[in-house]
């Protein structure tokens, strides 16, 4: 089992306090996203008794900052980003008082779920994966999705419905590819920039909730 160990702090941004949950567990580099006001870390072990070099190292040239100014909410007005489209809320079955709040709405969560059923099966075939998934759409805050190969079972972020296709193609690309490396080494990157090449570009579009292309 994962050796995890949690904390909370805060921190102050442009004049605000916020709250900070970290989580500190076997892993190699810092992971880090704001979501509902609320900055989630992920971190290395050897930085349990130093969160605050943690805050130090993310805070440099006022990255948090730039981050937390650049982040759109997934609703403007009455509409809402579905997969990079913004469309009137009450369009959406059960969405009427969407709020951006734990649990997702279900009707959202089968939005993303009827294109991940579609759509892993067709990239696995692609990457030359034939063992076949099961998915599942969970409410996740610190992941946008994870692969247990001992269960067979890809499980995404209820989040990743806002987000253009080819951004949710990416995040599978990633799980998918950790059939080969169950790790992030240089070898597992490779693998997702042969299916990928611009992950990157992604990667930095779901980091900035830069949900439309």
């Amino acid at each position: 089992m994962t050796k995890i160990s949690k904390k909370t702090d805060t921190i102050n941004l442009l004049n605000q306090t916020y709250r900070v949950e970290f989580a500190f567990k076997k892993m190699k580099n810092i992971r880090y996203r704001f979501l509902d006001n609320v900055l989630y870390i992920s971190a290395p072990l050897r930085y349990a008794h130093d969160s605050e070099q943690v805050l130090k190292r993310l805070n440099e040239n006022g990255r948090l900052i730039k981050i937390k100014k650049a982040l759109p909410p997934p609703v403007i007005g009455n509409q809402i980003y579905i997969f990079g489209q913004l469309v009137a809320i009450d369009s959406i079955k059960c969405l009427s008082k969407f709020r951006q709040d734990e649990p997702y709405p279900t009707s959202l969560k089968n939005h993303l779920k009827t294109y991940l059923t579609k759509r892993v099966p067709e990239i696995a075939k692609m990457m030359n994966i034939t063992q076949p998934y099961t998915i599942i759409v969970r409410d996740m805050k610190t992941r946008y999705g994870t692969n247990s190969r001992r269960t067979m079972r890809l499980a995404f972020t209820s989040r990743l419905v806002h987000y253009h296709q080819a951004i949710i193609d990416s995040v599978i690309i990633h799980e998918l590819a950790h059939i080969y490396y169950f790790d992030h080494s240089k070898a597992f990157y490779q693998v997702v920039k042969t299916y990928c090449p611009a992950y990157y570009q992604y990667r930095k579009a779901l980091l900035h909730q830069a949900y439309a292309l």
